[in-house]
This record gives C-alpha cells, sequence and structure tokens, in this order.
C-alpha cells in the first residue's frame, strides 16, 4: 500500500491539533483551580459582610430592634429593607432574614428583600453573609444577608 505525502501531513497535523488542545484545556483547568479564580465570589462575601456591618452599627438598627421585639413586624421589615437598600445600593438583590431572640426563646424574625419579595432563583450565584448582635443586655441574634 503506498500512501500519499498529503495523507501523511493532514493526520500528522489533526495529531499535533488534538495535542495542542489538550495542552491548552490543562492550561485551563490549573488556571481555573486556583485561588484566583475565586475572587469574584470572595469580593462579593466581603462586600456583603460591609453591608451587614453598617446595617448593625447603623442608629436606626435599634429600631428596627424594638419594633422586631414589640411585634410590628411591617415597620421592622419596611425600616430593615430601607438599611439594606441604603447600604448595598439601589442595583443589588437582596434578602435579609434577622432573628431576635432573648434568654428563654426565639422572639422574632424579620425578613424583608430588595426588591420587594423577591428571591433567588437556582441560577443565581448567592453570597450569603451571617453576623450576630447583642441588644440592651437581654436581647441577642442574627442577622443574614443574602446577596446576588
Amino acid at each position: 500500500m503506498v500512501l500519499k505525502k498529503g495523507f501523511v501531513f493532514s493526520v500528522d497535523a489533526v495529531i499535533s491539533l488534538l495535542l495542542l488542545l489538550t495542552a491548552l484545556s490543562g492550561i485551563y483547568m490549573i488556571l481555573e483551580s486556583t485561588p484566583y479564580s475565586r475572587l469574584p465570589k470572595y469580593d462579593e462575601f466581603m462586600r456583603s459582610s460591609s453591608v451587614l456591618n453598617v446595617v448593625k452599627n447603623d442608629p436606626r438598627f435599634g429600631q428596627v430592634l424594638d419594633n422586631a421585639i414589640a411585634g410590628n413586624s411591617n415597620q421592622a421589615t419596611r425600616l430593615l429593607r430601607n438599611l439594606v437598600k441604603e447600604a448595598s445600593g439601589k442595583k443589588k438583590r437582596t434578602r435579609v432574614e434577622l432573628k431576635v431572640y432573648n434568654s428563654t426563646a426565639e422572639v422574632a424574625v424579620v425578613k424583608a428583600s430588595y426588591p420587594a419579595n423577591k428571591q433567588p432563583s437556582t441560577s443565581d450565584s448567592v453570597s450569603a453573609v451571617s453576623k450576630t448582635f447583642v441588644y440592651e443586655g437581654e436581647y441577642y441574634g442574627t442577622i443574614t444577608l443574602r446577596t446576588w
């Protein structure tokens, strides 16, 4: 059997191309596994953590807690939504959950989202951050912020 010169060259070129694609995909896999690939997620996590710190240290957070403890959940929800919206920026989608406890039981749960009544879908990349707090020595709780 006699092989033509062009046939051998084309097989050689295809094998070279496959080796090149394998090498490039290997490099891509290595780069994806580095810490730098997680940088945007870490950045979003730190931004959400900063938003929670701003909310917790805002004097109006005490009003949110007072309303939640008193049972005025609508007022507490509205105040909490406005605090988070101001701290995170109007373009961010957020969902915040506030749980307040005393020494015996759970006192209040307040959930607020911006835009109102929005939940993240399964295709959204969600960053969640939780912080704890103590209020007036008698109450404590957690505040969780989800952004997407």
